[in-house]
């Protein structure tokens, strides 16, 4: 074989190889997850707490934590932390040693998962992000009336059990479990129905939510009178904690010939406004633009 027959060869292998690659990674996405900093100190803070919340704006990333507890929690310990050499206190799983999950159980666990209704949010939103981190042949699922996959069953016997809030306050009563994802504000009656059964067994609740829609959350978690030393909160968070949105607005606003001071206001100004009406949030960006536009920076 001449050398250009064989660095074809060479390529047409390389070429499968990055596809067998590729296909791995879309089929076990949760093995290449990468925590933001805010996610670490939440999953931290989820060790040591009974309740973790994060009021936190959209695009920051909370869609992949919350799937990427769950996941872990289930098989045990969290699979983007890979290593092949031993590491004390951490899990073996066939060749590979990896840190606990939060919950620091050993699988089978029970875990409830709830959202604002069957067709939107659980059906388009939660399903598909939680089917894009999952191990592909790592569970089976079961449909409900509505057509959505309401039961995850795990093959090491760990179940996810997924609900409306709208469903009937009895069914959320006389539960066992060992974690329970709320991936929208609850109900404070939903929450105390959880409740009970979840402390029992020594579970925790996550609450990665935006909108702050129900004010008891404010009043009796995070803000309570009387601090409460079972629950932790992951706040302050901006969209600037999207560490990879950060950056690609960065290289962004450089490459326009922005200076450091004036990046910095920019994002100061994009947090400042972030909680104001869509109006009143163009107004403000709209007049810092013209008047750098005014100065030929953009």
């Amino acid at each position: 074989m001449d050398n250009t027959a064989r660095i074809a060869e060479l390529k047409r292998k390389k070429l499968a190889i990055m596809r067998e690659v590729d296909g791995y990674k879309q089929t076990h996405a949760c093995e290449f997850f990468k925590p933001y900093k805010w996610q670490d100190r939440a999953f931290a803070m989820i060790r040591e707490k009974n309740v973790v919340i994060a009021p936190a704006p959209n695009k920051i990333g909370k869609s992949a934590a919350v799937m990427n507890i769950l996941i872990s929690c289930a098989l045990g310990y969290e699979p983007w932390t890979k290593s092949d050499i031993e590491v004390d206190g951490w899990v073996k799983s066939d060749k590979y040693w990896y840190r606990p999950s939060v919950l620091g159980k050993k699988p089978p666990i029970v875990v409830r998962i709830t959202g604002e209704d069957w067709t939107h949010h659980i059906g388009q939103v939660l399903i598909p992000e939680l089917r894009k981190w999952a191990p592909k042949g790592m569970y089976e699922t079961r449909k409900n009336s509505q057509g959505v996959e309401y039961e995850w069953k795990w093959k090491n016997g760990s179940v996810f059990e997924i609900m409306s809030h709208d469903q009937d306050l009895k069914l959320f009563e006389s539960w066992l479990g060992d974690l329970w994802v709320a991936d929208e504000p609850p109900k404070k009656e939903i929450y105390d129905a959880m409740g009970r059964g979840l402390f029992l067994r020594g579970g925790k609740v996550v609450m990665f939510i935006t909108p702050l829609s129900q004010a008891w959350l404010l009043d009796e978690l995070i803000e309570p009178t009387v601090p409460r030393n079972d629950v932790g909160v992951i706040d302050g968070l901006t969209f600037l904690d999207n560490e990879d949105l950060y950056r690609h607005d960065y290289k962004l606003l450089k490459d326009f010939g922005y200076s450091e001071s004036e990046i910095v206001e920019y994002f100061r100004l994009c947090v400042e406004y972030d909680d104001l009406t869509k109006d009143e949030h163009v107004m403000g960006l709209d007049r810092h633009l013209r008047k750098h536009y005014k100065g030929g920076k953009i």
